[in-house]
C-alpha cells in the first residue's frame, strides 16, 4: 500500500470546524521522551560533529548528552510541569523500564500516562522483525499501569512489579499487627477471631494466585478482582470491630495498594 493510501485526503476547507471545550483556541499536549541510545552503536543523532570528521564507537560525546537527559533533565521538567499541576504522556523506548527505572518511577507515581516508542532508540523499519519488536516493546511494558504502543495502536493494562513489593511490606506489617491487636483484645478465642483467621487465609491464596500468574505472564481482571474481594471481608471486618490503631493504619496502607490494583486492571471498585 502506497503511503498516500494509507489517509483518505481531506481539504480542510471542507471539514467542520474543530472546537476546543470552553471555547479556547489553543491545546497543549506535554510528552516527556526517554530514550535508551545504545553506546554500541551509532547514535541516533549526532549533535558533536565527530573528531575530524571520523566516526567512532562508542561516540561517547553524543551519548553523554543523550544520557544527561535521564540523570538531569528529565527531573527538571518534571519539576517544572509539577509545579503547575501538569501532567505528561511519558513516551520511552521499552528498555528504559531496566535501563532508568528511577525515572520510570517517578513517572508512574506522578500519573503520567505510559506509551511505548519501540524498544531502543532506532526507526521501526530499521528492526529485523517490526511485529517482534512490537511484542517485545509490549511485553517489556507489561511492569507499568497502562501502556498505549505508539505504532501498534493497542492498550493494555497491567499491574507493576514494584507495586508488589509495597503490598507485601504492607501486608506483613499488617498480619503482624492484626495479630498482635486480636491477641490482645476480647476477640482472641472467639468465632470473631475465626472469622478473620478465614479472611486472611483466603486473601493470602487469592494473592499468591495472583503473583504467580503475574510471573507467569497470565493475569487477568479476574485474579484482581478474587484478591478484591478477600481484601473487601477483611474491611468489612476492620469496619466492624474497633482494633489497635496500629492495625487500622497497617491495613489503611495495604488498602491503599488494592485501590492500584483495582485501577491497574480497570476493575470498577468501591469499598
Amino acid at each position: 500500500m502506497k503511503l498516500w493510501e494509507r489517509v483518505d485526503y481531506s481539504a480542510i476547507v471542507d471539514r467542520p470546524p474543530l472546537r476546543l471545550p470552553a471555547g479556547n483556541a489553543v491545546a497543549v499536549w506535554p510528552l516527556v521522551t526517554v530514550e535508551v541510545w545504545d553506546p554500541d552503536g551509532p547514535m541516533p543523532r549526532t549533535v558533536l560533529t565527530p573528531p575530524q570528521g571520523s566516526s567512532f564507537i562508542p561516540d561517547v560525546p553524543n551519548w553523554s548528552w543523550a544520557e544527561y537527559g535521564v540523570r538531569v533533565g528529565f527531573w527538571r521538567m518534571k519539576a517544572a510541569l509539577d509545579a503547575r499541576g501538569l501532567k505528561a504522556n511519558f513516551c520511552i523506548n521499552a528498555s528504559v523500564i531496566e535501563r532508568y527505572p528511577r525515572v520510570c518511577e517517578a513517572a508512574l507515581e506522578a500519573g503520567w500516562e505510559f506509551m511505548g516508542h519501540n524498544i531502543v532508540q532506532k526507526p521501526m523499519h530499521a528492526m529485523d522483525d517490526e511485529a517482534a519488536a512490537i511484542e517485545g516493546s509490549v511485553a517489556a511494558i507489561a511492569g507499568v499501569l497502562r501502556a498505549v504502543y505508539l505504532d501498534a495502536g493497542a492498550t493494555m493494562l497491567f499491574w507493576h512489579p514494584r507495586r508488589f513489593e509495597g503490598a507485601v511490606r504492607h501486608d506483613s506489617a499488617f498480619r503482624h499487627s492484626l495479630k498482635d491487636a486480636v491477641s490482645h483484645s476480647r476477640f482472641d478465642d472467639t468465632a470473631a477471631e475465626g472469622d478473620i483467621e478465614r479472611y486472611v487465609k483466603e486473601f493470602e491464596v487469592a494473592t499468591d494466585r495472583l503473583k504467580d500468574h503475574f510471573s507467569k505472564k497470565q493475569t487477568a481482571s479476574g485474579d484482581a478482582e478474587e484478591v478484591l474481594r478477600r481484601g473487601a471481608a477483611i474491611d468489612g471486618f476492620m469496619r466492624r470491630f474497633s482494633l489497635s490503631s496500629r492495625a487500622q493504619s497497617d491495613w489503611s496502607a495495604l488498602r491503599g495498594n488494592l485501590d492500584e490494583l483495582a485501577r491497574a486492571y480497570g476493575v470498577t471498585w468501591n469499598w
